[in-house]
């Protein structure tokens, strides 16, 4: 047995590879990254107001770089954001739903779900296209001898970070519903 996990080794090594750990484990170094990413614009942006006020020397292509940075930072974080149970809607009538008809709940959880997946799909479709014309044409964004970068890694985040939510239902959607209240 592991010390402190109750499991055989073997059964230890299958448990973290089990498809949803495994999913768990990249959204969330995914979400990692893009906070350090994020964290990384706000110290250039600081650098960049430092530069234009103190030695009145912008630092190049700031702009962008927050541009392009800041859908590749959401999309980076949208999987575990979602996985988590912390995105952002309205439950209010959904939880008073929940208590007396959950069957209800249920119906319009999987709406909600069948939704996200079609948006995905959607976003999915029309974000492939322009990866593979952007890698095909080696787009650049900048202005050429100043200050420019290739646009295609950008687009790839893009495209795999927005649908690896579809699969991955909130842990709290998928709770039971709570007894309802005696009367």
């Amino acid at each position: 047995m592991s010390v402190g996990t109750g499991l055989a080794p073997a059964e230890g090594v299958r448990a973290r590879l089990h498809p949803v750990r495994l999913f768990d484990s990249l959204t969330a170094a995914a979400n990692g990254i893009g906070s350090l990413w994020f964290f990384g614009i706000m110290l250039l942006v600081c650098a960049d107001i430092t530069g234009r006020t103190v030695f009145l020397a912008p630092i190049r292509g700031v702009t962008e770089i927050v541009a392009h940075s800041v859908a590749a930072v959401v999309f980076l974080g949208l999987a575990h954001t979602l996985r988590a149970g912390r995105f952002t809607r309205a439950d209010l009538a959904l939880e008073a739903l929940g208590t007396t008809k959950p069957a209800a709940r249920s119906f319009y959880e999987a709406v909600y779900a069948l939704g996200g997946c079609a948006i995905s799909f959607a976003m999915l479709s029309g974000l492939t296209p322009e990866l593979v014309n952007a890698w095909e044409n080696n787009e650049i964004v900048g202005v050429p001898g100043y200050f420019t970068f290739t646009v295609w890694p950008f687009r790839l985040i893009l495209v795999f970070g927005w649908p690896s939510p579809t699969p991955a239902p909130s842990p709290r959607r998928a709770r039971a519903a709570p007894p309802p209240r005696p009367s």
